[in-house]
Protein backbone atom coordinates (compact mmCIF):
# COMPACT_ATOMS: atom_id res chain seq x y z
CA UNK A 1 0.00 0.00 0.00
CA UNK A 2 2.57 2.20 1.07
CA UNK A 3 4.98 1.54 -2.27
CA UNK A 4 1.53 2.27 -4.21
CA UNK A 5 0.72 5.71 -2.34
CA UNK A 6 4.18 6.87 -3.45
CA UNK A 7 3.97 5.48 -7.27
CA UNK A 8 0.72 7.76 -7.34
CA UNK A 9 2.42 10.48 -5.71
CA UNK A 10 5.36 10.50 -8.11
CA UNK A 11 3.09 10.08 -11.41
CA UNK A 12 0.90 13.07 -10.15
CA UNK A 13 4.28 15.21 -9.53
CA UNK A 14 5.05 14.31 -13.04
CA UNK A 15 1.84 14.68 -14.54
CA UNK A 16 1.87 18.35 -12.84
CA UNK A 17 5.66 18.72 -14.39
CA UNK A 18 4.76 17.68 -17.39
CA UNK A 19 1.88 20.34 -17.34
CA UNK A 20 3.71 23.28 -16.37
CA UNK A 21 6.48 22.12 -19.04
CA UNK A 22 4.00 22.15 -21.72
CA UNK A 23 2.22 25.71 -20.65
CA UNK A 24 5.78 26.89 -20.48
CA UNK A 25 6.35 25.98 -24.27
CA UNK A 26 2.75 27.39 -25.71
CA UNK A 27 3.77 30.52 -24.14
CA UNK A 28 7.24 30.57 -25.34
CA UNK A 29 5.88 29.64 -28.72
CA UNK A 30 2.80 32.98 -29.16
CA UNK A 31 5.42 35.22 -27.97
CA UNK A 32 7.76 33.99 -30.99
CA UNK A 33 5.05 33.72 -33.58
CA UNK A 34 4.13 37.41 -31.80
CA UNK A 35 6.95 39.57 -32.34
CA UNK A 36 8.38 37.42 -35.04
CA UNK A 37 7.55 36.62 -38.60
CA UNK A 38 8.87 33.73 -40.55
CA UNK A 39 12.51 33.21 -41.06
CA UNK A 40 14.11 31.82 -44.63
CA UNK A 41 17.42 32.11 -45.97
CA UNK A 42 18.96 34.40 -47.65
CA UNK A 43 19.56 31.98 -50.74
CA UNK A 44 16.13 33.46 -51.14
CA UNK A 45 17.06 36.18 -52.67
CA UNK A 46 17.10 36.88 -56.27
CA UNK A 47 19.50 39.49 -57.73
CA UNK A 48 17.04 40.35 -60.43
CA UNK A 49 14.45 41.52 -58.47
CA UNK A 50 16.19 43.30 -55.78
CA UNK A 51 15.92 47.39 -54.85
CA UNK A 52 17.33 48.96 -52.36
CA UNK A 53 16.89 52.02 -50.02
CA UNK A 54 20.10 53.46 -49.09
CA UNK A 55 20.03 55.47 -45.35
CA UNK A 56 23.27 57.14 -44.46
CA UNK A 57 24.18 56.18 -41.51
CA UNK A 58 25.99 58.25 -38.91
CA UNK A 59 29.27 56.30 -39.12
CA UNK A 60 30.19 53.30 -40.34
CA UNK A 61 29.60 50.48 -37.35
CA UNK A 62 30.15 47.06 -39.63
CA UNK A 63 27.67 44.62 -38.54
CA UNK A 64 27.59 41.65 -40.54
CA UNK A 65 24.21 39.63 -39.37
CA UNK A 66 21.66 39.69 -41.63
CA UNK A 67 17.69 39.12 -40.98
CA UNK A 68 15.58 37.43 -43.70
CA UNK A 69 12.09 37.70 -43.62
CA UNK A 70 9.34 35.94 -45.76
CA UNK A 71 5.72 38.06 -45.57
CA UNK A 72 2.91 37.21 -46.97
CA UNK A 73 0.08 39.16 -47.80
CA UNK A 74 -3.31 38.21 -49.08
CA UNK A 75 -2.59 37.90 -52.49
CA UNK A 76 1.45 38.24 -52.86
CA UNK A 77 4.33 36.71 -50.80
CA UNK A 78 7.09 39.06 -50.63
CA UNK A 79 11.10 38.81 -48.83
CA UNK A 80 12.96 41.33 -46.94
CA UNK A 81 16.49 41.23 -45.97
CA UNK A 82 17.72 43.55 -43.19
CA UNK A 83 21.56 43.99 -43.92
CA UNK A 84 22.33 45.30 -40.34
CA UNK A 85 21.23 46.99 -37.49
CA UNK A 86 21.20 50.78 -38.88
CA UNK A 87 19.64 49.75 -41.13
CA UNK A 88 22.60 50.77 -44.08
CA UNK A 89 21.05 49.31 -46.76
CA UNK A 90 17.66 47.31 -46.48
CA UNK A 91 16.90 45.09 -49.67
CA UNK A 92 13.71 44.68 -51.14
CA UNK A 93 12.85 41.12 -53.11
CA UNK A 94 10.06 41.12 -54.63
CA UNK A 95 8.45 37.13 -56.40
CA UNK A 96 5.24 38.86 -57.75
CA UNK A 97 4.75 41.99 -59.78
CA UNK A 98 2.38 43.69 -57.69
CA UNK A 99 3.56 44.42 -54.23
CA UNK A 100 7.26 44.76 -52.29
CA UNK A 101 7.82 45.75 -48.74
CA UNK A 102 10.57 47.16 -46.42
CA UNK A 103 12.26 45.45 -43.85
CA UNK A 104 10.20 44.26 -41.12
CA UNK A 105 12.49 44.82 -37.62
CA UNK A 106 13.79 41.71 -36.65
CA UNK A 107 14.14 42.90 -32.71
CA UNK A 108 10.76 42.85 -30.91
CA UNK A 109 11.06 46.47 -30.01
CA UNK A 110 9.97 47.57 -33.53
CA UNK A 111 7.49 47.51 -35.86
CA UNK A 112 5.83 44.13 -36.89
CA UNK A 113 3.43 44.63 -40.03
CA UNK A 114 4.62 45.30 -43.75
CA UNK A 115 4.91 48.41 -45.21
CA UNK A 116 3.49 47.64 -48.62
CA UNK A 117 4.81 48.92 -51.36
CA UNK A 118 3.67 49.49 -55.33
CA UNK A 119 5.72 47.28 -57.70
CA UNK A 120 7.95 50.59 -58.82
CA UNK A 121 9.79 51.38 -55.70
CA UNK A 122 10.46 54.88 -56.22
CA UNK A 123 6.32 55.32 -55.85
CA UNK A 124 6.36 54.01 -52.72
CA UNK A 125 4.31 55.61 -49.91
CA UNK A 126 6.14 58.46 -48.41
CA UNK A 127 5.63 58.91 -44.78
CA UNK A 128 7.82 61.92 -42.16
CA UNK A 129 7.92 62.42 -38.73
CA UNK A 130 7.66 66.72 -38.29
CA UNK A 131 9.31 68.08 -35.58
CA UNK A 132 9.06 72.02 -34.61
CA UNK A 133 12.11 73.84 -32.75
CA UNK A 134 11.64 77.92 -32.65
CA UNK A 135 13.33 80.55 -30.70
CA UNK A 136 17.04 79.44 -31.87
CA UNK A 137 20.06 81.93 -31.32
CA UNK A 138 23.56 81.16 -33.31
CA UNK A 139 25.30 81.85 -30.32
CA UNK A 140 27.19 80.40 -27.23
CA UNK A 141 24.65 81.18 -24.70
CA UNK A 142 21.72 78.86 -26.74
CA UNK A 143 20.51 76.37 -24.35
CA UNK A 144 17.10 77.89 -24.49
CA UNK A 145 16.50 76.01 -27.41
CA UNK A 146 19.21 73.12 -27.54
CA UNK A 147 17.66 70.75 -25.27
CA UNK A 148 14.64 70.49 -27.11
CA UNK A 149 16.95 69.75 -30.28
CA UNK A 150 19.13 67.46 -28.77
CA UNK A 151 15.44 65.41 -27.95
CA UNK A 152 15.01 65.33 -31.34
CA UNK A 153 18.20 63.83 -32.23
CA UNK A 154 17.14 61.25 -29.54
CA UNK A 155 13.76 60.94 -31.41
CA UNK A 156 15.68 60.48 -34.56
CA UNK A 157 18.52 57.96 -33.14
CA UNK A 158 15.53 55.81 -31.28
CA UNK A 159 13.26 55.73 -34.49
CA UNK A 160 16.03 54.75 -36.82
CA UNK A 161 17.33 52.22 -34.66
CA UNK A 162 13.53 50.63 -34.39
CA UNK A 163 13.17 50.22 -37.65
CA UNK A 164 11.23 53.12 -39.19
CA UNK A 165 11.11 53.47 -42.70
CA UNK A 166 9.52 56.94 -42.59
CA UNK A 167 11.90 60.97 -43.23
CA UNK A 168 12.30 63.55 -40.69
CA UNK A 169 12.01 66.72 -41.31
CA UNK A 170 12.72 69.85 -38.88
CA UNK A 171 11.09 73.10 -39.03
CA UNK A 172 13.44 75.48 -37.59
CA UNK A 173 12.06 79.65 -36.86
CA UNK A 174 15.30 81.68 -35.59
CA UNK A 175 14.77 84.15 -33.15
CA UNK A 176 13.30 87.40 -33.81
CA UNK A 177 16.13 88.45 -31.02
CA UNK A 178 18.56 87.40 -33.27
CA UNK A 179 20.68 88.59 -36.44
CA UNK A 180 21.17 84.85 -36.84
CA UNK A 181 19.59 83.06 -39.94
CA UNK A 182 21.00 79.46 -39.62
CA UNK A 183 21.69 76.68 -36.73
CA UNK A 184 25.17 76.31 -35.79
CA UNK A 185 27.28 75.29 -38.44
CA UNK A 186 27.94 71.99 -35.97
CA UNK A 187 24.17 71.25 -35.13
CA UNK A 188 23.73 71.82 -38.99
CA UNK A 189 26.04 69.06 -39.62
CA UNK A 190 25.01 66.64 -36.79
CA UNK A 191 20.88 66.76 -38.22
CA UNK A 192 22.13 66.20 -41.98
CA UNK A 193 24.15 63.17 -40.55
CA UNK A 194 20.88 62.03 -38.86
CA UNK A 195 19.34 62.44 -42.22
CA UNK A 196 16.92 65.06 -40.80
CA UNK A 197 15.75 67.52 -43.65
CA UNK A 198 16.11 70.87 -41.81
CA UNK A 199 13.44 73.86 -42.79
CA UNK A 200 14.03 76.99 -42.10
CA UNK A 201 10.90 79.16 -41.45
CA UNK A 202 10.62 82.98 -41.78
CA UNK A 203 11.39 84.92 -38.28
CA UNK A 204 8.88 86.90 -36.51
CA UNK A 205 8.77 89.90 -36.82
CA UNK A 206 9.34 91.39 -32.92
CA UNK A 207 8.92 89.73 -29.84
CA UNK A 208 5.83 90.83 -29.16
CA UNK A 209 4.66 88.74 -32.25
CA UNK A 210 6.99 85.93 -30.95
CA UNK A 211 4.97 84.33 -28.67
CA UNK A 212 4.21 80.92 -27.26
CA UNK A 213 0.47 81.04 -29.15
CA UNK A 214 1.85 82.31 -32.50
CA UNK A 215 5.17 79.71 -32.52
CA UNK A 216 2.45 76.53 -31.60
CA UNK A 217 0.74 77.61 -34.94
CA UNK A 218 3.92 76.97 -36.61
CA UNK A 219 3.69 73.12 -36.15
CA UNK A 220 0.51 73.00 -38.68
CA UNK A 221 3.64 73.89 -41.23
CA UNK A 222 3.30 69.75 -41.84
CA UNK A 223 0.40 70.70 -44.25
CA UNK A 224 2.76 72.06 -46.72
CA UNK A 225 4.70 69.14 -47.02
CA UNK A 226 2.90 67.85 -49.81
CA UNK A 227 5.78 65.16 -51.41
CA UNK A 228 4.99 63.13 -48.11
CA UNK A 229 1.67 60.85 -48.03
CA UNK A 230 1.49 61.03 -44.23
CA UNK A 231 3.05 63.35 -41.75
CA UNK A 232 2.98 62.59 -37.88
CA UNK A 233 4.01 65.68 -35.91
CA UNK A 234 5.92 64.83 -32.39
CA UNK A 235 6.65 67.53 -29.93
CA UNK A 236 10.54 68.58 -29.24
CA UNK A 237 9.82 66.84 -25.67
CA UNK A 238 8.62 63.53 -26.80
CA UNK A 239 10.21 59.86 -26.45
CA UNK A 240 9.08 56.93 -28.18
CA UNK A 241 9.41 54.14 -26.49
CA UNK A 242 8.65 52.26 -29.62
CA UNK A 243 8.21 52.30 -33.24
CA UNK A 244 5.29 54.15 -33.99
CA UNK A 245 5.66 53.76 -38.14
CA UNK A 246 2.15 51.37 -37.63
CA UNK A 247 0.30 54.73 -37.29
CA UNK A 248 0.99 55.59 -40.89
CA UNK A 249 0.73 52.07 -42.05
CA UNK A 250 -2.72 52.06 -40.56
CA UNK A 251 -3.96 55.52 -41.90
CA UNK A 252 -2.42 55.33 -45.40
CA UNK A 253 -4.52 54.35 -48.42
CA UNK A 254 -1.98 52.91 -50.66
CA UNK A 255 -1.83 50.47 -48.14
CA UNK A 256 -4.92 48.55 -49.78
CA UNK A 257 -7.70 46.74 -48.47
CA UNK A 258 -5.39 43.68 -47.59
CA UNK A 259 -6.53 41.48 -44.67
CA UNK A 260 -3.42 39.40 -43.21
CA UNK A 261 -2.45 37.63 -40.30
CA UNK A 262 -0.55 40.94 -38.67
CA UNK A 263 -3.39 42.98 -40.13
CA UNK A 264 -6.74 41.61 -38.75
CA UNK A 265 -9.21 44.28 -40.25
CA UNK A 266 -9.70 46.52 -43.73
CA UNK A 267 -7.14 49.13 -44.73
CA UNK A 268 -6.92 52.22 -44.27
CA UNK A 269 -7.90 51.56 -40.71
CA UNK A 270 -7.95 55.36 -39.72
CA UNK A 271 -9.26 58.31 -41.36
CA UNK A 272 -6.81 60.41 -43.25
CA UNK A 273 -6.10 62.22 -39.97
CA UNK A 274 -5.53 61.15 -36.83
CA UNK A 275 -5.90 62.77 -33.02
CA UNK A 276 -5.41 61.82 -29.63
CA UNK A 277 -7.36 63.02 -26.82
CA UNK A 278 -6.22 63.46 -23.08
CA UNK A 279 -7.17 63.55 -19.60
CA UNK A 280 -8.97 66.62 -19.67
CA UNK A 281 -8.59 67.38 -23.75
CA UNK A 282 -9.91 66.61 -26.77
CA UNK A 283 -6.62 66.86 -28.42
CA UNK A 284 -3.21 66.76 -28.20
CA UNK A 285 -1.40 69.08 -30.47
CA UNK A 286 1.98 67.58 -29.29
CA UNK A 287 1.10 64.02 -31.26
CA UNK A 288 -1.19 63.86 -34.37
CA UNK A 289 -0.84 62.60 -37.86
CA UNK A 290 -2.28 64.46 -41.00
CA UNK A 291 -2.93 64.04 -44.54
CA UNK A 292 -1.23 67.04 -46.80
CA UNK A 293 -3.29 68.60 -49.82
CA UNK A 294 -2.76 71.54 -52.13
CA UNK A 295 -4.15 74.46 -50.52
CA UNK A 296 -4.24 73.32 -46.84
CA UNK A 297 -2.00 75.87 -45.72
CA UNK A 298 -3.72 78.76 -47.45
CA UNK A 299 -6.93 77.24 -45.84
CA UNK A 300 -5.70 77.08 -42.36
CA UNK A 301 -4.76 80.95 -42.38
CA UNK A 302 -7.71 82.12 -43.54
CA UNK A 303 -9.27 79.71 -40.42
CA UNK A 304 -6.89 81.58 -37.85
CA UNK A 305 -7.74 84.89 -39.46
CA UNK A 306 -11.27 84.85 -38.64
CA UNK A 307 -10.70 83.34 -35.24
CA UNK A 308 -8.41 86.36 -34.38
CA UNK A 309 -10.66 89.02 -35.92
CA UNK A 310 -13.49 88.01 -33.71
CA UNK A 311 -11.39 87.92 -30.63
CA UNK A 312 -10.75 91.38 -31.21
CA UNK A 313 -14.49 92.02 -30.75
CA UNK A 314 -15.03 89.53 -27.78
CA UNK A 315 -14.54 90.71 -23.73
CA UNK A 316 -11.99 89.09 -21.92
CA UNK A 317 -10.62 86.51 -22.08
CA UNK A 318 -11.15 87.54 -26.24
CA UNK A 319 -12.38 83.51 -26.74
CA UNK A 320 -16.13 82.19 -27.50
CA UNK A 321 -16.64 78.99 -25.49
CA UNK A 322 -20.16 78.01 -27.37
CA UNK A 323 -18.47 78.71 -30.99
CA UNK A 324 -14.94 77.69 -30.36
CA UNK A 325 -13.17 78.31 -33.50
CA UNK A 326 -15.66 78.21 -35.88
CA UNK A 327 -18.45 75.98 -34.92
CA UNK A 328 -21.05 75.32 -32.15
CA UNK A 329 -20.99 71.58 -31.11
CA UNK A 330 -24.83 70.36 -30.13
CA UNK A 331 -25.91 66.97 -29.64
CA UNK A 332 -25.43 64.26 -30.98
CA UNK A 333 -22.30 65.82 -31.65
CA UNK A 334 -19.79 66.36 -28.73
CA UNK A 335 -16.10 65.83 -27.81
CA UNK A 336 -14.89 63.35 -24.86
CA UNK A 337 -11.85 63.51 -22.50
CA UNK A 338 -10.33 60.30 -21.72
CA UNK A 339 -12.91 60.06 -18.50
CA UNK A 340 -15.87 59.85 -21.26
CA UNK A 341 -17.51 62.58 -20.71
CA UNK A 342 -19.48 63.67 -23.78
CA UNK A 343 -18.91 67.51 -23.61
CA UNK A 344 -20.08 70.56 -25.77
CA UNK A 345 -18.34 73.35 -24.94
CA UNK A 346 -14.74 74.31 -26.28
CA UNK A 347 -13.06 74.36 -22.60
CA UNK A 348 -9.78 72.32 -22.24
CA UNK A 349 -6.41 73.54 -22.00
CA UNK A 350 -4.60 75.28 -25.00
CA UNK A 351 -8.17 75.36 -27.11
CA UNK A 352 -7.59 79.00 -27.76
CA UNK A 353 -4.57 78.05 -29.42
CA UNK A 354 -3.37 75.12 -30.94
CA UNK A 355 -5.20 72.32 -29.28
CA UNK A 356 -8.55 73.61 -30.44
CA UNK A 357 -7.09 74.61 -33.59
CA UNK A 358 -6.08 70.89 -34.13
CA UNK A 359 -9.39 69.85 -33.15
CA UNK A 360 -11.71 71.94 -35.64
CA UNK A 361 -9.58 71.53 -38.61
CA UNK A 362 -9.43 67.90 -38.15
CA UNK A 363 -12.65 67.08 -37.45
CA UNK A 364 -14.97 70.50 -38.59
CA UNK A 365 -12.77 71.89 -41.41
CA UNK A 366 -11.51 68.32 -43.02
CA UNK A 367 -14.20 66.61 -41.65
CA UNK A 368 -11.92 63.35 -41.76
CA UNK A 369 -10.62 62.22 -38.93
CA UNK A 370 -10.46 59.06 -36.00
CA UNK A 371 -9.74 60.11 -32.81
CA UNK A 372 -7.94 57.96 -30.22
CA UNK A 373 -9.72 58.32 -26.61
CA UNK A 374 -8.36 55.76 -24.35
CA UNK A 375 -8.78 52.19 -25.62
CA UNK A 376 -11.15 53.16 -27.63
CA UNK A 377 -10.93 55.20 -31.57
CA UNK A 378 -13.89 57.08 -33.03
CA UNK A 379 -14.16 57.65 -37.01
CA UNK A 380 -15.31 60.63 -37.89
CA UNK A 381 -16.27 61.71 -41.81
CA UNK A 382 -18.99 63.78 -43.79
CA UNK A 383 -20.48 61.56 -45.92
CA UNK A 384 -22.46 62.31 -49.45
CA UNK A 385 -21.44 65.63 -49.70
CA UNK A 386 -23.04 67.17 -46.28
CA UNK A 387 -21.76 69.88 -44.61
CA UNK A 388 -21.92 68.20 -41.19
CA UNK A 389 -19.42 65.44 -39.40
CA UNK A 390 -21.28 62.17 -38.73
CA UNK A 391 -20.00 59.60 -36.43
CA UNK A 392 -19.28 56.45 -38.48
CA UNK A 393 -18.21 53.88 -35.96
CA UNK A 394 -16.65 53.51 -32.69
CA UNK A 395 -13.67 50.35 -32.25
CA UNK A 396 -13.57 49.28 -29.02
CA UNK A 397 -11.39 46.72 -27.06
CA UNK A 398 -7.68 48.54 -27.48
CA UNK A 399 -7.51 47.60 -31.05
CA UNK A 400 -4.15 48.94 -31.49
CA UNK A 401 -2.47 46.38 -28.76
CA UNK A 402 -0.78 44.17 -31.47
CA UNK A 403 0.85 46.89 -32.78
CA UNK A 404 2.29 48.21 -29.34
CA UNK A 405 6.18 46.62 -28.75
CA UNK A 406 5.04 47.17 -25.00
CA UNK A 407 2.98 44.14 -23.98
CA UNK A 408 -0.21 44.54 -21.90
CA UNK A 409 0.04 41.56 -18.90
CA UNK A 410 -3.60 41.18 -17.04
CA UNK A 411 -2.43 42.15 -14.09
CA UNK A 412 -1.26 45.55 -14.58
CA UNK A 413 -3.13 48.39 -15.30
CA UNK A 414 -1.46 49.46 -18.80
CA UNK A 415 -2.08 52.56 -21.29
CA UNK A 416 -3.42 51.48 -24.55
CA UNK A 417 -1.33 52.24 -27.29
CA UNK A 418 -0.04 54.79 -28.69
CA UNK A 419 -0.16 56.41 -24.76
CA UNK A 420 2.20 53.78 -24.03
CA UNK A 421 4.56 54.03 -26.80
CA UNK A 422 5.72 57.64 -26.20
CA UNK A 423 6.64 59.55 -22.80
CA UNK A 424 6.39 63.05 -22.87
CA UNK A 425 8.25 65.15 -21.00
CA UNK A 426 6.38 67.66 -19.30
CA UNK A 427 7.13 70.59 -16.91
CA UNK A 428 10.15 70.03 -14.40
CA UNK A 429 10.49 66.27 -16.36
CA UNK A 430 12.50 67.54 -19.01
CA UNK A 431 16.14 65.81 -19.29
CA UNK A 432 18.23 68.72 -20.43
CA UNK A 433 16.98 70.46 -16.96
CA UNK A 434 18.74 67.97 -14.29
CA UNK A 435 22.25 69.71 -13.74
CA UNK A 436 24.01 66.44 -14.11
CA UNK A 437 23.92 63.95 -16.74
CA UNK A 438 27.00 63.02 -16.69
CA UNK A 439 25.85 59.66 -14.88
CA UNK A 440 22.50 57.97 -14.70
CA UNK A 441 19.75 59.84 -12.94
CA UNK A 442 18.22 57.61 -9.49
CA UNK A 443 15.03 57.60 -8.25
CA UNK A 444 16.25 59.93 -5.17
CA UNK A 445 17.25 62.40 -7.02
CA UNK A 446 15.64 65.94 -7.20
CA UNK A 447 14.14 67.32 -9.78
CA UNK A 448 15.03 70.43 -11.37
CA UNK A 449 13.79 73.63 -9.58
CA UNK A 450 11.98 71.99 -7.17
CA UNK A 451 13.14 70.68 -3.73
CA UNK A 452 9.70 69.38 -2.81
CA UNK A 453 9.84 66.32 -5.73
CA UNK A 454 11.94 63.37 -6.40
CA UNK A 455 12.49 61.95 -9.73
CA UNK A 456 10.55 58.81 -9.11
CA UNK A 457 11.83 55.75 -10.41
CA UNK A 458 9.40 55.64 -13.61
CA UNK A 459 10.68 59.10 -14.87
CA UNK A 460 14.08 57.64 -13.84
CA UNK A 461 13.92 55.20 -15.85
CA UNK A 462 12.43 57.24 -18.90
CA UNK A 463 15.64 59.82 -18.63
CA UNK A 464 18.12 57.51 -18.47
CA UNK A 465 16.82 55.67 -21.30
CA UNK A 466 17.25 59.22 -23.26
CA UNK A 467 20.45 59.90 -21.96
CA UNK A 468 21.81 56.27 -23.12
CA UNK A 469 20.55 57.17 -26.25
CA UNK A 470 22.20 60.53 -26.77
CA UNK A 471 25.57 58.80 -25.47
CA UNK A 472 25.03 56.19 -28.53
CA UNK A 473 25.10 59.74 -30.52
CA UNK A 474 27.63 61.03 -29.22
CA UNK A 475 30.17 58.25 -29.71
CA UNK A 476 29.53 57.73 -32.99
CA UNK A 477 29.49 61.25 -34.12
CA UNK A 478 31.86 62.56 -32.10
CA UNK A 479 29.60 65.67 -31.56
CA UNK A 480 29.91 66.59 -28.01
CA UNK A 481 26.45 67.61 -26.22
CA UNK A 482 27.83 69.75 -23.35
CA UNK A 483 24.71 68.40 -21.14
CA UNK A 484 26.45 64.99 -20.95
CA UNK A 485 29.71 66.74 -19.27
CA UNK A 486 30.42 66.65 -15.56
CA UNK A 487 27.87 69.41 -13.98
CA UNK A 488 28.22 71.20 -11.10
CA UNK A 489 26.92 68.52 -9.00
CA UNK A 490 27.08 65.16 -8.35
CA UNK A 491 23.44 64.76 -6.99
CA UNK A 492 21.44 66.40 -9.04
CA UNK A 493 20.50 68.66 -6.14
CA UNK A 494 17.88 71.28 -7.16
CA UNK A 495 19.54 74.02 -9.98
CA UNK A 496 18.98 77.37 -11.24
CA UNK A 497 16.63 76.85 -14.06
CA UNK A 498 18.37 77.38 -17.65
CA UNK A 499 17.82 79.84 -20.14
CA UNK A 500 14.23 80.29 -20.67
CA UNK A 501 13.23 79.58 -24.33
CA UNK A 502 12.29 83.23 -25.80
CA UNK A 503 8.78 82.66 -26.31
CA UNK A 504 7.62 80.79 -22.95
CA UNK A 505 6.46 77.48 -21.81
CA UNK A 506 2.73 77.35 -22.34
CA UNK A 507 0.07 79.84 -24.45
CA UNK A 508 -1.38 82.63 -22.78
CA UNK A 509 -4.55 84.76 -23.54
CA UNK A 510 -2.45 87.86 -22.84
CA UNK A 511 0.42 86.72 -25.17
CA UNK A 512 -2.66 85.78 -27.59
CA UNK A 513 -4.67 89.11 -27.76
CA UNK A 514 -1.19 91.19 -27.87
CA UNK A 515 0.16 89.09 -30.44
CA UNK A 516 -3.45 89.75 -32.25
CA UNK A 517 -3.46 93.61 -32.23
CA UNK A 518 0.57 93.53 -33.07
CA UNK A 519 -0.57 91.89 -36.06
CA UNK A 520 -3.41 94.01 -37.29
CA UNK A 521 -1.51 96.97 -36.95
CA UNK A 522 1.19 95.68 -39.42
CA UNK A 523 -1.38 94.81 -41.81
CA UNK A 524 -1.99 91.45 -40.21
CA UNK A 525 1.33 90.11 -41.13
CA UNK A 526 3.99 89.33 -38.42
CA UNK A 527 6.83 87.82 -40.20
CA UNK A 528 9.96 89.71 -40.47
CA UNK A 529 9.56 89.78 -44.14
CA UNK A 530 6.39 90.74 -45.62
CA UNK A 531 7.01 88.56 -48.64
CA UNK A 532 7.04 85.17 -46.26
CA UNK A 533 4.01 85.78 -44.97
CA UNK A 534 1.97 82.97 -44.78
CA UNK A 535 3.91 81.19 -47.17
Amino acid sequence: MFLRQQRLRCSTSSLVIIILIAAALAAQFRVFHRFLLLTVNDELADENNIYKASIPPISSQPNNKSTTRLVSSKNTNFTVVRENRWPNSIKILRNSTTITTTAIPSRPLSLRVPSLYPNNYNAKPKWAYAFLVSGCENSENRKGYQGFLNNIVVTVQRLRDMGSVADFVLFVQMSSSTTARRLPHDEEDLLRRLTVDVRYLPKMRSHIHETFYAVVQEKFRVLTLLEYDKVLFLDADILPLCNLDYIFFLSDESVGNNTTQQVPTALPFFKENVIVAEKTEASNAGFFLVTPHNGDWSLLQQVIRQKEEKALALPWPHFNEAEGWGHVITPPDYWRPLNGSKLHRWKWHAVFADQGLLYYWTKYVKMNVSIIIGDEIEHWSSTNGQKEVTLERIDKGSPLDAFSCIRQFHSTRMQPPPYRDFHHFTGTSKPWEFSNLSRPILESDWRPHNSTMKVGRRLASRINTWRETLLKVQQMSNHNFSILKEGNSSTNAPSNPPRPSPVGRFSTYEAMIAHIKAKMFFGWRHYEKDGETNR
